[in-house]
């Protein structure tokens, strides 16, 4: 399994903590209509917002909240020459969390990753 750009994940943990909450894989939209991303898909929102600028991640969270495609995160992946099992692994790690702590966790998991 390869691993993440420590600048990649530190961006994805920022926009994690900046949501209301954290969903369930891939992504749902909080009270105000905002889009708000798993753990792998704010990965992927991250490198996509470092590498072509946050027009790229907001058109990719809209892409994402249309069609509720985990496959879109793992095409991000894929795309940026990572493994889509670590894709896998951090859906399945965020979707373990209690909604109540998922935020708090995933912050955690990213942080612990970078």
């Amino acid at each position: 399994m390869n691993t993440l750009p420590s600048n990649v994940l530190r961006h994805a943990q920022r926009i994690v903590m900046a949501q209301d909450s954290t969903p369930v894989s891939p992504c749902a939209a909080d009270n105000k209509g905002n889009v708000v991303l798993c753990a792998a898909a704010a990965v992927a929102a991250a490198a996509l917002e470092i590498r072509s600028g946050s027009q790229e991640r907001h058109l990719f969270e809209k892409e994402l909240a249309t069609s509720g495609d985990s496959g879109r995160v793992r095409d991000v992946f894929t795309s940026f020459g990572w493994s889509t099992e670590l894709c896998n692994i951090l859906m399945r790690q965020n979707d373990s969390f209690s909604d109540r702590r998922r935020t708090e966790l995933v912050s955690g998991l990213l942080e612990s990753m970078a």
